[in-house]
């Protein structure tokens, strides 16, 4: 080609532009509002977590969002060891020893009585299952009587049966006497040293004596004359003019 030529095509091919870039005021955003578009987006694990970003209740994001499942702690998985199947609460059980607790040590307290004791906390505490009754009996019971004990209770055997095979083991111990005068003479003594000046300490000390004087009466340990007299023994001085 000519010298003409090649200007001529020079002429006819225009030249190339580099590419403009919009100006952020040229971006368009839905409903006017601001858009985050560079910061990733996480899932939503928890529902406390807000977002900053002001998004329009009709948009798409905010229907995606929607569709989000929310984290909910595994509840099966935290207490499933320590929640019973059938939904009872099981309650602290007294400690050994304690005021609460039953006793069984073979002297004041009769063996059945201890075990009505063992089988109305079990109740109580919601655990009304043999095998629960046999270990809180074996649990609470003297230890002077504990290797006696494990070797009797057998937990392949019913409450029932435990019962009977227990009260072989203490022929006549059922008959032992909850109180004695000797119990009701320790209380008046107590009482007599004691400052008795209103109705409230009158009542509690009436409602005491009367539960070990009805009984030592019941067992024919103590007359009717015998409880009166000793009744007075336990009030201050004023109280017998």
């Amino acid at each position: 080609m000519g010298k003409a030529a090649k200007e001529s095509n020079i002429l006819l091919t225009p030249p190339l532009q580099p590419a403009r870039q919009a100006r952020p005021s040229q971006i368009p955003v839905p409903n006017n509002q601001p858009i985050q578009v560079s910061s990733p987006v996480y899932p939503i694990i928890n529902p406390i977590v807000t977002t900053s970003l002001p998004i329009s209740e009709t948009s798409n994001i905010h229907q995606r969002l929607l569709q989000i499942p929310l984290y909910t702690p595994a509840y099966d998985r935290i207490y499933k060891h320590t929640m019973p199947t059938d939904g009872v609460i099981l309650k602290a059980y007294p400690g050994r020893g304690s005021k609460e607790a039953p006793i069984f040590d073979g002297h004041k307290t009769s063996i059945q009585r201890y075990l009505e004791d063992i089988n109305e906390l079990c109740i109580q505490q919601g655990e009304d299952k043999d095998v629960a009754k046999i270990r809180k009996a074996l649990w609470y019971v003297d230890y002077r009587f504990y290797d006696l004990w494990k070797q009797i209770l057998s937990e392949t055997k019913t409450w029932e049966e435990n019962k009977l095979e227990l009260l072989t083991h203490y022929p006549g111990l059922n008959s032992i006497y909850k109180y004695s005068v000797n119990d009701l003479m320790d209380f008046i003594e107590k009482y007599s040293m004691m400052s008795i000046n209103n109705q409230e300490n009158l009542a509690e000390y009436h409602c005491e004596f009367m539960v070990i004087a009805s009984y030592l009466e019941k067992e024919k340990l103590m007359t009717k004359d015998d409880i009166n007299r000793n009744y007075m023994m336990g009030l201050p001085e004023n109280f017998h003019n």
